[in-house]
């Protein structure tokens, strides 16, 4: 809506001031939540980048081997 109505129902009638604050606070929360859930996109890309680009297969190791069975291995050589 257009800025100069808002401030014409805000200064002329009692409940444009209600309009106009629920319609800044609706746009805050609206720009806020977008911006809380791309960051939260971006951390958990980045926090489980590992598995995106798979990279588990630059240890050189045979599919039927896991990490705990290479420790088992190790420990009792």
């Amino acid at each position: 809506m257009h800025a100069g109505f808002l401030a014409y129902s805000a200064f002329f009638q009692g409940e444009g001031y209600l309009f106009l604050t629920n319609a800044f606070l609706y746009r805050t929360v609206i720009r806020f939540s977008k911006s809380l859930f791309f960051l939260r996109t971006c951390y958990f890309f980045l926090k489980h980048a590992a598995y995106f680009l798979d990279l588990s297969s630059f240890r050189k190791l045979h599919p039927a081997q896991k990490p705990y069975e290479l420790y088992i291995m190790h420990k009792y050589a």
